[in-house]
C-alpha cells in the first residue's frame, strides 16, 4: 500500500515507518502546500492528514478540496489531538474516513488503514465497466460489442481477482493485498500466482476498453485501455 502522511511532526512519520512492511511505501510532508500536486503525480492509496499543522487548519483544507479526494477516490484519516464529538462529526460530515486521536498506537493505525483498503464495497452485484458487463451472481462475465454480448470464460478465482479490482478502479493493490483478498490465509499461495492469473485475465479481456495496469514495484490497477 501506498500512503501519504501530512503532518508537521516527523516524530509521526518515523514512528509509522518503522511499523510498516518493506512492500508499503509512506510518502511524507510536513505542510499541505504540494499535497494536490503529489497526488496528482503519485500513486497514493490513502492519505493520513492531520487536522492541526503549523497554523494551517487540515480539516478544511480536506472540506475545501473534498471533491478532489472522492472523484479519484483517495480516503482521508485525519489526525487530531482533539477528541471530542464536535470534531469527530465535523470530520465524517466532510468525508473523511477515520478519525484517529493522538497519541495513537501505529498498529492499530496501520491495521484500520489496511482494513479500509480492502474491505468489500457495498455496490451491485451486477454492474458495467465500458464494454464489459459483470454479474457477481453467476460469476458470469461479458462483453459487449456491437450491441452482442458475448461470454468471456474465466476460472472463479480469475472472476473474484478481476471483479475486486474492477469494482476499484484506478486504485493499485499490492500483490500481497490481492493474495490476502483471494486466498486469505492460506501460506502456500505465493506471490508469483497473482502475476499468472493477471496474466491469464489479460489475455482473455484483450478485446475489451479495459485492462489490468502494471505498476513496476507497486503492483496492479483495472483502468481503462491507453489506445494509440
Amino acid at each position: 500500500m501506498n500512503l501519504l502522511l501530512v503532518d508537521d511532526d516527523k516524530n509521526i512519520f518515523n514512528l509509522l515507518k518503522a511499523y510498516m512492511l518493506n512492500e508499503d511505501r509512506l510518502v511524507y510532508l510536513s505542510n499541505l502546500e504540494n499535497v494536490i500536486l503529489t497526488l496528482e503525480s503519485d500513486l497514493i492509496d490513502l492519505v493520513i492528514l492531520d487536522i492541526q499543522i503549523g497554523e494551517s487548519n487540515g480539516l478544511e483544507f480536506f472540506s475545501n478540496n473534498k471533491d478532489f479526494f472522492h472523484a479519484r477516490k483517495i480516503p482521508v484519516f485525519l489526525l487530531s489531538q482533539v477528541q471530542n464529538i464536535k470534531s469527530k462529526l465535523e470530520a465524517f460530515q466532510f468525508g473523511a474516513q477515520d478519525y484517529i486521536v493522538k497519541p495513537f498506537e501505529p498498529l492499530e493505525l496501520l491495521a484500520r488503514v489496511k482494513a479500509k483498503l480492502i474491505q468489500p464495497l457495498h455496490s451491485p452485484k451486477t454492474f458495467q465497466k465500458g464494454d464489459l458487463i459483470f454479474d457477481g451472481n453467476s460469476n458470469a462475465l461479458k462483453i459487449k460489442t456491437h450491441n452482442e454480448l458475448t461470454y468471456i470464460p474465466l476460472t472463479p478465482t480469475e472472476f473474484k481477482l478481476l471483479f475486486y479490482l474492477a469494482q476499484r478502479e484506478g486504485r493499485v493493490f499490492s500483490r500481497n493485498e490481492l493474495l490476502d483478498y483471494v486466498w486469505s490465509n492460506n501460506c502456500e499461495v505465493v506471490e508469483r500466482v497473482i502475476d499468472q492469473h493477471i496474466s491469464k485475465i489479460r489475455t482473455k479481456i484483450k478485446q475489451s476498453d479495459y485492462t489490468i495496469r502494471t505498476h513496476f514495484g507497486l503492483g496492479y490497477s483495472f483502468e481503462p485501455l491507453q489506445k494509440e
